[in-house]
């Protein structure tokens, strides 16, 4: 079968951290579903440190791998983003994308995050997926997995592409699949 290897990536300034390769990393980064105590579910945006949290569903995503849902993400993202630090939330789908979501420099704070390999964000085309724009600041990728569906293999995109100037971005638990650059860093 294929190997996945979780991987968390922390960008602080210029200083880039790659690390947690492997089952021993696996066990110290958070569960994507961690239990209290009781054995009752703890919110992930409680544990994400949200705001505010903006399912991509309530702002019309279907999720099924054949609507085209980029229009509703970018609601969702540009909502979040109003807050300062809110969270947006991928259920488990298969979430089509012709064109790249901006991420803009107002984002600070700002969470993507889903259920691991089961919230899927299928790029249909060579664009990058995300795109963080200049100046964007306190950035993370939570649980999800990007990758392209277009017909043969990509020559340009990245599954996210970071610009120059932006600072403070993490990855984790971040599958990326068929994708020209993968995670593209300026």
């Amino acid at each position: 079968g294929k190997m996945r290897f979780p991987l968390v990536v922390q960008a602080v300034g210029f200083v880039l951290v790659l690390g947690g390769f492997g089952q021993a990393a696996a066990q110290r980064v958070v569960p994507a579903s961690p239990l209290a105590s009781s054995g009752s579910p703890i919110s992930p945006s409680r544990i994400l440190s949200c705001s505010t949290t903006y399912s991509v569903l309530r702002f019309g995503a279907v999720g099924d791998g054949r609507t085209e849902d980029a229009d509703a993400i970018q609601a969702a993202v540009d909502a979040a983003q109003r807050t300062g630090s809110g969270c947006v939330y991928f259920p488990g789908g298969s979430y089509r994308t012709s064109r790249t979501i901006t991420i803009s420099s107002t984002g600070r704070g700002l969470t993507l995050y889903g259920d691991g390999d089961a919230s899927r964000i299928l790029a249909t085309t060579d664009a990058d997926a995300f795109l963080l724009s200049n100046g964007g600041n306190g950035f993370t990728v939570h649980d999800l997995y990007i990758g392209y569906v277009g017909e043969g293999i990509p020559t340009a995109g990245a599954a996210i592409h970071t610009q120059k100037g932006t600072a403070n971005f993490k990855y984790v638990r971040l599958t990326v699949a068929k994708t020209a650059y993968g995670l593209r860093i300026e």
